[in-house]
């Protein structure tokens, strides 16, 4: 027989395990650990960005193509938050925005890619160029940054939500978080690791590996310095392309104007403003569409003008490249390049051609995948190029942003780094550095383009063109402060990829 004091003790038991799991039911779940994105997953979340400016600037497709880019419950948000979303209203939306078929506005750079529980986040710069409007210069229209959320559909990654920030140096401190816009969230303090994965991953049918895709966009960006640069004679230029490749200017006089060869291409290098520290064609939203016999892309250009005697570095012209690609023994060259400048309205001559549908890419196998950069020679994985490229993506982010004392700019060298102009040594100075120059939550100014990577013994170097742009307000109209580009060396530690060191060289026309 149970006592009494038998009886409370079995009571207080219960009362103790339904209070425990009371509170285990009451108690914040841990939030889920977001999944490690494949090179793959990064490639086309890009070509999504990529293609974000030719959907909007066309309005193709009666504005479909610009619908496509978005989930089924997909948004985009105004710099007020106000909401579009449906394919009618979002196909609605980019009609309303169109300039034409061969327009180009909506230049996309610096794009970082985060994961998360529920599929990925992003952030990218954008500038606004006003190109080939009628009765209007060329300027620079305004900017800022976009803040996304990306979702893996049955159709492939598309945006759940995409919200334009303008940039602004002087705003509220610490915005708040609002995940329905796209989040606010400032960006991890160390670059998430990317999910191991073959350099042989590949899409379907004819097959692009990852590899490729990257090997191609280092050949679109290697060709800037080429040109601006007119190294070797121009045959820096002139090696960018198959034997038998061509260039076409359809600017170049009422029917266009093509260069057929390696010498007449070098020619076409050695011609107009040149120099080893010249920068003019900053390429970005760069789309590659794989193909039977190869791959076909998509870039846009803006061909700056620096300023000499007193004047100020302007925006001359821009447009867009549709190129054909052939991998040769060498690597992936230009078989054709065909540049249309931007134009409001309709084209003067045949329209540049329409992207292909934005499909998902599938990991396979691919013969064709062969590591390596542009040339042969030592290997880099397709991991370490967008590690790089994370990396690089970020560095505007921390100095413009620079939300936490410099911490984060001063993250993304390693303990030892060296800065260049001014000469900064350590992360606590490269802390400093950051803090001392104009910066604010949205604030975006460094616009970094063409940054081409190649395998160095103990890790790999980079140069990227730089263009700073004070994005006017309140009524005053943007200017480019400062042109040039970085030189790098990257060095792999134990939390991924940081700078060794950094060296910036102000552009000059014809410097030695």
């Amino acid at each position: 027989m149970r006592t009494s004091t038998g009886r409370l003790s079995a009571f207080l038991a219960v009362m103790v395990v339904a209070a425990s799991v009371l509170h285990a039911q009451n108690k914040p779940a841990k939030p889920a650990k977001a999944p490690a994105l494949t090179p793959l997953d990064y490639i086309e979340i890009r070509q999504l960005v990529a293609r974000y400016g030719y959907a909007v600037d066309t309005g193709a497709d009666d504005g479909k193509m610009y619908a496509d880019l978005f989930a089924l419950d997909g948004a985009f948000l105004d710099r007020t938050g106000k909401a579009t979303k449906g394919r009618d209203d979002l196909s609605a939306l980019a009609r309303r925005f169109q300039r034409g078929p061969q327009s180009t506005f909506h230049f996309l750079v610096n794009h970082v890619i985060e994961p998360t529980a529920d599929g990925a986040r992003g952030k990218e710069y954008l500038l606004q160029l006003r190109l080939g409007e009628p009765n209007h210069d060329n300027d620079i229209f305004g900017g800022g940054h976009y803040e996304d959320r990306y979702e893996n559909t049955s159709k492939g990654w598309r945006f759940k939500t995409h919200q334009f920030v303008p940039s602004e140096l002087t705003v509220p401190p610490a915005p708040v978080e609002n995940a329905a816009a796209g989040g606010r969230a400032p960006l991890a303090t160390i670059p998430p690791a990317l999910a191991p994965q073959t350099d042989t991953a590949s899409i379907s049918a004819p097959g692009l590996s990852a590899l490729d895709y990257l090997q191609i966009q280092q050949l679109v960006y290697r060709y800037g310095w080429a040109l601006d640069s007119g190294a070797d004679n121009g045959f820096a230029y002139a090696n960018l392309y198959t034997p038998d490749g061509i260039f076409t200017g359809t600017n170049q006089g009422p029917s266009g104007r093509s260069y057929q060869g390696r010498e007449a291409l070098a020619a076409l290098a050695r011609g107009g403003a040149r120099g080893p520290l010249y920068v003019s064609h900053y390429a970005t939203n760069v789309v590659i569409e794989p193909t039977r016999n190869g791959a076909v892309g998509h870039t846009y250009v803006a061909i700056f003008k620096l300023g000499e005697a007193g004047k100020p570095t302007a925006i001359e012209h821009g447009g867009r490249y549709d190129d054909v690609y052939e991998k040769t023994l060498e690597g992936w060259r230009f078989k054709h390049r065909t540049y249309y400048d931007s134009t409001s309205g309709a084209p003067v001559q045949p329209a540049p051609t329409t992207l292909a549908p934005l499909t998902a890419l599938s990991a396979g196998n691919s013969s064709a995948a062969r590591p390596g950069s542009l040339a042969s020679g030592p290997a880099l994985t397709a991991e370490d190029y967008i590690g790089i490229q994370d990396l690089v993506a970020r560095y505007p982010f921390a100095l413009d942003a620079d939300i936490d004392e410099g911490a984060s700019y001063a993250n993304l060298f390693t303990p030892d780094a060296v800065f260049s102009q001014p000469r900064t040594e350590g992360r606590e100075a490269l802390a400093k550095l950051a803090v001392a120059q104009p910066h604010g939550p949205r604030y975006a100014r460094h616009f970094i383009m063409n940054h081409v990577i190649d395998f160095a013994p103990g890790g790999a170097t980079g140069s990227e063109y730089l263009v700073v742009v004070d994005i006017g307000t309140a009524g005053k109209p943007s200017s480019v402060f400062l042109a040039g580009h970085y030189d790098d060396t990257y060095m792999k530690t134990a939390e991924g990829w940081r700078f060794k060191t950094r060296t910036f060289t102000t552009a000059r026309p014809g410097a030695k």
